[in-house]
């Protein structure tokens, strides 16, 4: 992911696990969003997915997401933490892979 210039305003969490199906439209909704690109971070973790989640992020989002990969599936409250840590924005939203 390119360095960033200025802290953004809202990051955004979303964690997943094996919803490649339904995470493209939770992902490109939270892009769509009218704050400037730079003012809107998106963060996924992808908990240990063994669909097509990891390669869907890069070929469709490139580095428009930040992708944190956990390896194993630690559950929910893992992801959402390991998120919150990589986080730089003002605000902080967890949101739903779906």
């Amino acid at each position: 992911m390119p360095l960033a210039t200025e802290t953004p305003l809202i990051s955004a969490v979303v964690c997943t696990y094996n919803r490649a199906a339904l995470l493209e439209g939770a992902i490109t909704s939270l892009a769509q969003q009218t704050l400037d690109r730079s003012q809107v971070e998106i963060v996924v973790v992808d908990n240990g997915s063994t669909d097509d989640t990891p390669r869907l992020l890069r070929a469709r989002f490139g580095d428009r997401v930040t992708v944190l990969e956990n390896g194993i599936n630690l559950g929910p409250a893992a992801a959402r933490n390991r998120g919150a840590a990589r986080c730089r924005g003002d605000y902080l939203g967890f949101l739903d892979n779906d």
